[in-house]
């Protein structure tokens, strides 16, 4: 989870990554956690009732959760409600979309929910192989169906292992790489799609 804020609740389990970066790792008790929760009633809403506590705290609230379908996941989206779908250019990955979009669209009809997809992200682009013009061919076509928007791809970069390896931010450890000039676009077409978003929900209400 990544966030912006001075103070947390959660100090104990938190790691400053950066100034007003704070991130909640997990590790390999992940995996109890997962049965843990099977055995809980009303165990989609965890997260919500942990996190709403402190939420206040902060800026934003970022939750990276693996490709599958999960649990932990389920309980991410309960309590986000918003959903960014990352994409390789492979098959597999591709086929991911329609899966985490018929998950949305299970929690909703279950728990009476409003989950969105707000965007995908082409990811690994390599303009120069062919499966990536098929892959993204395929990927405009299920987008446009879904009427899910396509953020701008991020490229294939060195760069991104080696700030990896360096344990660094891509944007400190080169500002001016391909990699991190994709993300900036990315990142700027996202926010306006939030800010949209977030604008129908308040004339929603309003009226």
């Amino acid at each position: 989870m990544g966030v912006l804020a001075k103070h947390n609740p959660f100090a104990d389990c938190i790691i400053e990554a950066y100034p007003g970066i704070h991130i909640l790792c997990s590790n390999r008790e992940t995996a109890m956690t997962e049965q843990i929760l099977h055995g809980i009633v009303g165990r989609e809403l965890v997260l919500e009732n942990l996190f709403s506590k402190v939420d206040r705290e902060y800026d934003m609230v970022l939750i990276d959760v693996a490709p599958s379908i999960s649990m932990l996941q389920n309980c991410a989206l309960v309590y986000v409600k918003q959903m960014l779908i990352p994409v390789a250019m492979d098959p597999l990955s591709l086929q991911g979309v329609g899966a985490n979009v018929e998950t949305c669209r299970l929690l909703n009809a279950a728990l009476h929910l409003d989950i969105r997809p707000v965007a995908i992200l082409p990811v690994i682009v390599d303009r120069r192989l062919q499966m990536t013009a098929i892959v993204m061919e395929s990927l405009v076509e299920i987008a446009e169906r879904l009427r899910i928007p396509v953020l701008h791809g991020i490229r294939v970069d060195a760069t991104i292992t080696k700030a990896s390896r360096a344990r660094q931010f891509l944007v400190d450890y080169d500002p001016g790489s391909r990699a991190a000039e994709d993300y900036e676009i990315a990142g700027q077409e996202l926010a306006s799609l939030l800010q949209e978003q977030m604008d129908e929900r308040r004339l929603s209400i309003s009226a």
